[in-house]
């Protein structure tokens, strides 16, 4: 008998590590055949594909420029027959590409949400990371299509060992992605400096992706995510690290400089905007300036608590500015202590994988 197909739609850094992984471990463990579609995404790294052949269960990749061929030249992926039967899981990007897919295959289609909720009708479940989250789609979704799961960025990590801080250890987090790497590590390297200045006997590290290798920094070793908890305090960008961080109890600052937003990508027609000559240099920083001065919280542990556990430093930075704040924050172990266990319970348990596939195996059984 044909196993079912399980249909991943994801496409960013972000995705592929901590909500696709996730997946694929509880789904691997269940007669099902895993392929992942990755869709077009202004902020992908070029090493999805690379990335994604290395996680154990997944038996098919398409990739973005497949994907479009199929949608636009209806030129289907060569070498895959697909199941009769099956589900498309959204995992992120656009909405839309899981509906066009799931019309193609006519499989069902399901969603873990994040940011909005659209094709309310089509798809037979979503599912959300909180209560806050369920309360904010309850408003446009039927109660009976939603499904309060857990965070699967939790998952993610749960194999990974918590908070085991080492004396005077920093640690830089500088993104996944080319145009994140290039701007952060020269103002990295000033508030290394600065640091080390002030605190002769700190210790440094840089966390490199596994999509965009790190550029060294003067003075700090490089490692992976992985080996991050004998941090003492971790300076992060905004993004997926924080909520991984987070779940792992690791206290960190995040730091968000909008000194140059021109180098910022954007999506869709904003970007497009971004790019006239003269006008959109301005156009972004005028952008910018508004996200930054409408949005509450950019680290996502702050996000769910709806309170800053994490300090935000963002806006015009400068590398004084944060030095000053690792120094302070390095002298205080028991804000860290306590930074350390509210990220915890802001971000919950592990078990989101599993609740999903639960509900996956239920609609699989169902009669069509």
């Amino acid at each position: 008998m044909t196993k079912p197909d399980i249909i991943l739609v994801a496409n960013s850094p972000g995705e592929l590590s901590a909500l696709v992984e996730p997946m694929v471990k509880i789904l691997s463990t269940k007669n099902y055949r895993i392929i992942l579609v990755l869709t077009p995404c202004q902020y992908a790294s070029g090493k999805e594909v690379e990335y994604a052949s290395k996680i154990p269960g997944i038996s098919e990749i398409i990739s973005a420029e497949k994907w479009q061929k199929w949608v636009f030249l209806n030129q289907k992926p060569r070498g895959i027959k697909f199941s009769p039967k099956g589900v498309v899981l959204f995992l992120g990007g656009d909405l839309a590409y899981a509906v066009i897919l799931a019309k193609k295959l006519k499989y069902p289609a399901c969603a873990y949400l994040n940011e909005r909720i659209a094709w309310r009708n089509f798809f037979k479940k979503f599912f959300v990371r909180d209560q806050a989250a369920y309360d904010k789609f309850s408003k446009a979704a039927s109660p009976r299509k939603l499904k309060l799961v857990g965070d699967l960025m939790v998952d993610s990590v749960a194999h990974q060992k918590k908070w085991e801080p080492e004396e005077k250890v920093i640690t830089f987090m500088p993104g996944s992605r080319q145009w994140e790497i290039n701007y952060m590590t020269p103002f990295y390297q000033e508030v290394l400096a600065l640091i080390k200045k002030e605190e002769k006997e700190a210790k440094f590290q840089i966390v490199s992706s596994p999509f965009i290798p790190a550029k060294p920094l003067e003075g700090a070793k490089i490692i992976d995510f992985e080996k991050v908890h004998n941090s003492e305090i971790v300076i992060t960008i905004p993004g997926t690290n924080t909520a991984r961080l987070a779940a792992r109890g690791i206290p960190m600052i995040m730091v968000f400089p909008l000194n140059h937003p021109e180098v910022i990508p954007l999506e869709g027609l904003a970007e497009l905007v971004g790019r006239v000559p003269f006008v959109g240099k301005a156009f972004k920083r005028w952008l910018a300036k508004n996200i930054n001065k409408k949005t509450r919280f950019f680290a996502l542990p702050n996000q769910k608590a709806q309170k800053e556990i994490v300090p935000e430093i963002r806006g015009e930075v400068d590398p004084f500015s944060v030095a000053l704040k690792v120094l302070s924050l390095l002298k205080e172990k028991e804000k860290r202590k306590r930074m350390s266990l509210e990220l915890t319970q802001a971000m919950g348990k592990p078990g989101a994988a599993k609740k999903i596939v639960e509900e996956l195996d239920e609609l699989l059984s169902s009669p069509a």
